[in-house]
């Protein structure tokens, strides 16, 4: 499947949802702070930008499973701010994410039905845009990995009906580098983590 039609595919059940009394959708957008275990680059410095849709229904009153059809920008960098004594490293890796998600909700509202609070947990399919490296000290001769699977754990606090707030925890399974050499065969390496601080619109 082509980003073309994940995007059209996201789009097209957002709009379903927000038409429809059992499916909840969402438009979510915020940002990343992520790190690569391996690298040699410590910290959560590399910033990127995330944003898609979401779509949900319930299993019982206070559980929900949702899909979600988000943009990812990930990475690594050896500083947030670059001055002039030290170069900034970098790896910039950008993805189409297909997070699957269980979520518990709590602290109900009853004058506008709403929930206030939750906790969250599942699964993530990344599928690979783009990635380069910018004065890494991960050799460039390596690829990236085309697929990134992942766990997620996280919060969300609901400040109305409409917008939340959410927090969350991410980590890869599967390694996300790979060198192919002649003498050793293939070396894989590096695992991603990453923290997301976003706003959810739901409809």
């Amino acid at each position: 499947m082509n980003i073309a039609k994940i995007i059209f595919l996201s789009l097209s059940l957002s709009t379903f949802a927000s038409g429809q009394s059992f499916f909840k959708g969402s438009v979510v957008f915020g940002a990343n702070a992520s790190q690569i275990d391996g690298d040699l680059l410590a910290g959560y410095h590399k910033i990127g930008l995330t944003g898609g849709v979401k779509v949900e229904f319930p299993v019982s009153s206070v559980l929900d499973l949702g899909i979600e059809f988000l943009y990812s920008q990930r990475g690594s960098r050896s500083q947030i701010i670059r001055n002039q004594f030290s170069p900034v490293s970098k790896i910039n890796i950008n993805y189409i994410e297909l997070p699957l998600i269980l979520k518990w909700s709590d602290w109900w509202i009853e004058d506008e039905a709403y929930y206030k609070f939750n906790i969250h947990g599942g699964i993530s399919n990344g599928y690979l845009i783009s990635s380069d490296f910018e004065d890494s000290p991960v050799s460039s001769n390596g690829k990236i990995n085309s697929y990134d699977i992942g766990f997620l754990l996280g919060t969300g606090f609901a400040f109305t009906k409409n917008w939340t707030l959410t927090l969350r925890y991410n980590r890869s399974i599967n390694t996300l580098y790979t060198i192919d050499t002649a003498t050793t065969g293939t070396v894989k390496g590096l695992i991603g983590y990453f923290i997301t601080l976003r706003a959810e619109y739901s409809f």
